[in-house]
Parts: C-alpha cells; sequence; structure tokens
C-alpha cells in the first residue's frame, strides 16, 4: 500500500493527499501548498495516538514528500 494519494479535489485547481499511515488529508491548492491547505484528521479507531499527535508526527513527512515527488503540482 502506498503512504500517500493524490486526488483532485472537486473544486478546479485544488488537490487533496492523504497520509495513509496517520489517517491525515490535506486539501491543497495548485502550485500553493505552502500557503493554502487545509488538513483533516481523519477518524481511525485503532490510533495509538492522540489526533493532534498524528497531525504533527505526519506533517513533516509529508512536506518532504511533496517537495521530492510532487512538486510539479504543490509549488
Amino acid at each position: 500500500m502506498e503512504r500517500y494519494l493524490l486526488q483532485p479535489s472537486e473544486n478546479n485547481g485544488w488537490w487533496v493527499v492523504t497520509d495513509m499511515k496517520y489517517k491525515i488529508s490535506v486539501l491543497f491548492k495548485e502550485h500553493e501548498f505552502t500557503t493554502k491547505k487545509y488538513a483533516s484528521i481523519l477518524d481511525d479507531p485503532n490510533a495509538a495516538e492522540s489526533d493532534i499527535r498524528r497531525l504533527l508526527r505526519s506533517t513533516k513527512d509529508l512536506n518532504n514528500y511533496m517537495r521530492a515527488s510532487l512538486a510539479h503540482i504543490a509549488f
């Protein structure tokens, strides 16, 4: 299973990337990942950590992934 799932949003020019490990989704405007993004914490009854802790853990990894793999969409 891939850790990240990228999908176009229903809103034109926006994307959703989901961290499947920590169950965090981020809606972002194309080419504006650093300034126009909104995170959602998905329900995960099996999570061993709090929602905020999952969000914090996911943030650094997700930013690195976006820079390395999806810079053409994100920045």
